[in-house]
């Protein structure tokens, strides 16, 4: 599937894409981690706003483990908002008040505030960076 979906879109709608499956193959976590507990514990306090583009590379090798990853936790976050944008980096309506440069970028809120943000690929891996994110802003 090569369609290049824009606006908000369902989880779902990217499994689809040949893509998704594929970058899932060698995904694993230890769910018996400290860093887990941590992520697990401070994931429902928190919404995330994902952009995205179906037609970018980097969005095919890490939105998927990102999505894997959420699935596994024991609560969802409080919101889940995924936003595809096309080529331009834009969709119709698309006013980019969250200054998104680069894409996918990930957008962690918690009480309306940014409190972490990853842009196109963790710096490390999904768990140590989102523990990074939660561990210091925790207190929060």
């Amino acid at each position: 599937m090569t369609e290049i979906l824009t606006g908000l879109i369902e989880p779902r709608q990217l499994e689809a894409f040949s893509w998704f499956e594929k970058h899932l193959e060698d995904v694993q976590f230890d769910l018996d981690s400290v860093e887990i507990a941590l992520i697990a514990r401070e994931i429902p306090k928190v919404s995330i706003v994902v952009y995205l583009g179906t037609w970018c590379g980097d969005t095919h090798e890490q939105v998927p483990p990102f999505l894997k990853l959420l699935e596994l936790l024991p609560e969802a976050p409080l919101e889940l908002r995924l936003f595809a944008l096309d080529r331009a980096k834009t969709y119709p309506g698309f006013t980019n008040t969250q200054h998104v440069d680069k894409i996918p970028t990930f957008i962690f809120l918690k009480g309306g505030f940014e409190v972490g943000r990853i842009v196109e690929s963790p710096m490390q891996t999904w768990v140590h960076d989102l523990h990074d994110i939660f561990s210091e802003k925790h207190s929060h």
